[in-house]
């Protein structure tokens, strides 16, 4: 079977981060399914781009190797306040598989609502560092940092960089590398 992500949107989700992740993981040949929170068909983001939702997610089934969670504000705070999304973080770990945030979502929803950063390295949006120390994390400065099963990135700025360790990780370095040179991205040393 195909690898295959799940990207949770909420309403005022950073685009950059949904849009980037999603476009290279399709390059490197992973299924993208894009489940929107509150069951929309289009989700708006932070600064107005409208992306179409594959499907509501609760209906989304349970089987993805990776959930992707895009940030921006006020998108990580839905997502936060969502007990959905936290039960699906929680067993995905569970799962032994793989769970992505990025810019707010890591301070917001993996350190605050679902509680999941204890003791690993993470990243987040700057200014966010606290409330990932509060909860457990160890704050790296870089722009994608993976530890376990949890793969973090810093922003909107960091979102080749994240897309390509997830691609990394659930595919090889090789296929990052790839698509990484075919979009003419030049790759952080992380």
């Amino acid at each position: 079977k195909n690898t295959q992500v799940l990207i949770i949107l909420a309403q005022g989700f950073e685009e950059m981060e949904a849009v980037i992740p999603y476009d290279l993981l399709l390059r490197a040949g992973i299924d993208v399914v894009v489940a929107s929170l509150n069951g929309e068909k289009s989700v708006t983001g932070a600064h107005g781009l409208t992306v179409e939702s594959t499907v509501a997610l609760e209906n989304a089934g349970e089987d993805f190797d990776l959930i992707l969670l895009p940030g921006g504000l006020p998108g990580s705070e839905y997502l936060a306040k969502s007990d959905a999304v936290c039960q699906r973080v929680q067993q995905q770990l569970k799962a032994g598989k793989y769970v992505a945030a990025i810019c707010a979502a890591p301070a917001f929803v993996l350190a605050k609502a679902c509680d999941v950063v204890k003791g690993k390295n993470v990243t987040g949006y700057p200014g966010t560092e606290e409330m990932l120390s509060e909860s457990g994390g160890n704050v790296v400065d870089c722009n994608a940092v993976q530890d376990g099963n949890l793969i973090t990135g810093k922003g909107p700025g960091a979102a080749a960089d994240f897309a390509l360790k997830i691609i990394s990780v659930l595919k090889d370095q090789e296929t990052a590398d790839e698509v990484a040179s075919q979009a003419l991205f030049s790759v952080e040393g992380h």
